[in-house]
């Protein structure tokens, strides 16, 4: 990831789960181009990169959950470019 403001927020989030021990889950989701397989596939790999990420900034890997809803949790209508790629995402929730 080339974007300051989100390696900024990793660190936050990597300096509080060392400090507390709480859980991370990444969930991956995409667009609803594509076969639903392949899209659960991808949502997974978008969530790994994160979890890598994480895991190089300190975090155990014990405490980060990872998973995949594909296509199946839009954010916005896929109708549009911008809007496909407002659910090509990862949320990232702290667990306590």
């Amino acid at each position: 990831l080339n974007n300051p403001k989100i390696d900024s927020y990793l660190n936050d989030v990597a300096e509080r789960v060392i400090k507390t021990g709480e859980k991370v889950s990444l969930t991956g989701h995409t667009d609803s181009f594509g076969p639903d397989d392949t899209n659960y596939g991808l949502g997974l790999k978008r969530a790994n990169i994160l979890k890598d990420i994480l895991i190089a900034k300190g975090v155990p890997e014990k405490n980060i959950i990872v998973k995949s809803k594909g296509e199946k949790s839009p954010v916005a209508p896929n109708d549009t470019p911008a809007n496909r790629s407002k659910n090509r995402r990862v949320e990232l929730k702290i667990l306590k």
